[in-house]
Formats: structure tokens, sequence, C-alpha cells
């Protein structure tokens, strides 16, 4: 196992999708494949919560069914409304994500970041693919970065079980 990145774009919502997926596809044509997995995010404006799709390397959006997502996104931008209307706070279920180096500071800069009218591409790879996805589309979008170590990768596997992006 070597180390990876969670890495965040902040992109606006109308062209959040278009620019993913052609970032996406740009390496898998270029045969970059270090990068291990992602998933996008669109709020529009005036949507009370944003809609979350898994997107392959060719750029096709596909439903979010991977553990890891969804429980990051899921804490991200659904725990807040959970909190509010049970009470309960988020930190039972953030646990898991901390344990694999995707603290609180990383979950709330990106709530804090991606709210209505904007997007977001979450990427799980290697710095250096996340550099060349920055580089090939996403430049100026800037970044929000999560470094996990070889180990925390390993723990990624093991908490979130077979199918999941390690």
């Amino acid at each position: 196992m070597t180390a990876a990145v969670v890495t965040v774009w902040r992109l606006d919502a109308d062209t959040a999708a278009r620019r993913a997926a052609r970032a996406l596809s740009q390496l898998d044509r270029a045969g970059w494949t270090v990068l291990r997995d992602s998933a996008l995010v669109v709020w529009v404006g005036g949507q009370r919560r944003p809609t979350a799709s898994h997107l392959t390397r060719d750029g096709t959006e596909q439903p979010l069914r991977d553990p890891f997502w969804s429980l990051l996104v899921g804490l991200v931008f659904f725990a807040p409304l959970v909190s509010a209307a049970t009470s309960s706070g988020p930190r039972d279920v953030g646990g898991a994500l901390a344990a694999v180096g995707v603290g609180d500071m990383f979950v709330n800069t990106v709530r804090d970041h991606v709210t209505p009218g904007t997007g977001a591409l979450f990427t799980l790879g290697t710095e250096a693919a996340a550099d060349r996805l920055e580089d090939s589309a996403l430049r100026p979008a800037g970044r929000i970065v999560a470094r996990l170590s070889a180990g925390q990768v390993a723990l990624l596997g093991e908490v979130f079980g077979p199918g999941s992006p390690e």
C-alpha cells in the first residue's frame, strides 16, 4: 500500500459535472491510472441539498454506492441536517473517517466551501494524480486535501471492505 490523498475541487454547479467529466476523460485517454476513485457533488442554487454520484474515469456518472464516498459525502452535507433534526452530533459517524485520515478540519473546510450554487469533484489517489488532474482541467479551481499514510490507506480497505476506493 502507498500513501494517498483525498482531494476536493470546488467548482461552479452549472459546470461542475462537465469540467470534472472532461478532466477525468482526458486522464483516462492519457493512460494516467493512478487515480483510484472519484465522486461528484453538484449543489444547484435554491436546492436544500446537493446530489452526489460516482464518476468513472471515462467521465460517466453513476449512482453513488461506494461506502467510503457515501459516508464522506453524507458526513459533509447531510450530517448537519440530521444533527439539526435529531439534536445529535455527527461525531459517532465521523470516527471511521478520522481513523483513515479524513478528519473534522477537512470535513468542515469542504462544508464551508461547497455551498448552494457550487459543486465539487472528490478524488482518491496519489498526489501526482491530483496534480495532473488539476493541470489538465481544474485550474484555478483550488483544492482541499487530506493526506493519508500507507497505513491509513490499508485501514480504509479494512474499515470499508472490498470494493472500497483503496
